[in-house]
């Protein structure tokens, strides 16, 4: 994630990666069908979870990436220094299926579990 106004300032990148998606688990065993398949961007290397805000108008940005915001205690780490939290998705990827109902539904079970533990 880059702020287009500003290339420049920080960045974010995902860390909770999707296995077979964005990573290839287990290479050794997984990773002839990879090569067999020619799967572009496969091989992303994990970010790590503290990554600095982006700063907007004086406001703190943390951001996470699709399904990243389902993973509560992961992303609760940026947050704690943030004005703002905020999902950058494009669920088109799944059209004509219950993805995109289903990350909604998750992320709004989170938010409501940890607001009533907290």
């Amino acid at each position: 994630m880059v702020n287009l106004a500003n290339p420049a300032q920080e960045q974010y990148a995902k860390s909770h990666l999707v296995p077979f998606g964005e990573y290839i688990p287990l290479p050794w065993l997984f990773g002839w069908a990879y090569q067999m398949l020619e799967m572009p961007m496969s091989g992303f290397q994990r970010a790590p979870l503290a990554q600095t805000p982006f700063n907007l108008n004086g406001g703190q940005i943390a951001a996470n990436i699709c399904y990243e915001d389902v993973f509560g205690d992961e992303i609760r780490i940026n947050a704690a220094n943030a004005t703002l939290l905020t999902n950058f998705t494009n669920m088109a990827w799944f059209d004509g299926s219950w993805a995109a109902e289903q990350h909604a539904q998750m992320a709004r079970a989170r938010a409501r579990w940890k607001t009533a533990a907290t």
